[in-house]
């Protein structure tokens, strides 16, 4: 629920500011054909928005998708792709392994 509120701040910022003079959820729905009372809920964080909604906004607004989230989230999320980038090329057997090591990591964390 964090998170929605989060972006949701992050959204209605973006379109007050916009150009200095800002805009309405009515125009901004105009210009993005995305349906105002969307708008409305994402910014009062009573609405999850999708990541193709998010994209259409963050080119809107001319910005990178990281802008619309908290730095931790954003800095997690970059250490996971980062893992992610590493196991691309593992074998089944090794990505096994990894994986009981992690789970053994998590255990020994949550004692």
């Amino acid at each position: 629920m964090k998170l929605m509120k989060y972006i949701g701040s992050k959204i209605k910022e973006y379109r007050i500011n916009y150009f200095g003079k800002g805009l309405s959820q009515s125009e901004l729905s105009r210009l993005t054909n995305i349906r105002s009372n969307s708008i409305s809920r994402w910014e009062s964080g009573t609405l999850s928005i999708s990541l193709k909604s998010l994209e259409i906004l963050s080119n809107f607004f001319n910005t990178d998708i990281a802008n619309f989230l908290p730095r931790k989230v954003v800095k997690k999320t970059g250490k996971i792709n980062d893992i992610l980038f590493l196991l691309e090329d593992l074998d089944e057997k090794d990505l096994i392994e990894i994986k009981e090591i992690i789970i053994v990591k998590k255990r020994l964390n949550s004692t």
